[in-house]
């Protein structure tokens, strides 16, 4: 992470656990215009985040930022879910996911000759992770991953479903997004100069 994206994830951590909710990752995307896109995942295990509770996060964060200011420019806003299909960041994303199927990518290739493995995660002690793969079980400490995802199985969309029967509506799938508009017009941060 950038100081700019460690400065907007320390300001609007506390409130953000305040609704009940933590930050899993904050990006800023530069294209043809700047996206800043934060991904938001209840704190409690087995509960996802409803269309509502976005809404209501996307208006805390954006006041925050009126607040701070800490982008300069035009920018869209964009707040949503991990999704079933989720990135795996920190080990509490691996313990909760033990038994399911993920891909993983790392930075450095494991034994000298191979980078990319497909496995069933089978522990997580720290900041070590224990996959099933198709040479047997590996040990991959996490400050060796460089990406981390949940594979779509069908284990994996029935808990899903078993979650969405049990508390409705879900968004844990959806995208939530608040383009920075104020009275029909785009919204330009202008820099106070002194």
């Amino acid at each position: 992470m950038s100081s700019l994206t460690d400065s907007i994830t320390g300001a609007i951590t506390l409130p953000l656990k305040g609704m009940g909710l933590a930050v899993v990752r904050v990006c800023l995307v530069s294209k043809k215009t700047v996206a800043l896109q934060v991904m938001i995942d209840s704190l409690e295990d087995g509960k996802g985040v409803t269309l509502e509770t976005c809404e209501g996060a996307s208006h805390l964060i954006s006041a925050l930022l009126d607040n701070s200011n800490p982008i300069s420019g035009k920018y869209t806003l964009e707040v949503s879910t991990p999704g079933i299909d989720r990135p795996l960041f920190c080990a509490q994303d691996w313990k909760r996911h033990v038994g399911h199927v993920a891909r993983v990518a790392l930075k450095t290739p494991w034994r000298g000759n191979r980078r990319n493995f497909r496995g069933e995660i089978v522990g997580a002690e720290g900041d070590n992770i224990s996959l099933k793969v198709d040479v047997g079980t590996i040990q991959i400490s996490l400050q060796e991953v460089r990406s981390a995802r949940l594979v779509l199985t069908e284990k994996l969309l029935r808990q899903a479903s078993k979650k969405a029967r049990t508390e409705s509506p879900r968004l844990d799938w959806a995208f939530c997004r608040k383009n920075r508009k104020i009275k029909g017009r785009e919204h330009e941060r202008q820099s106070w100069s002194k």
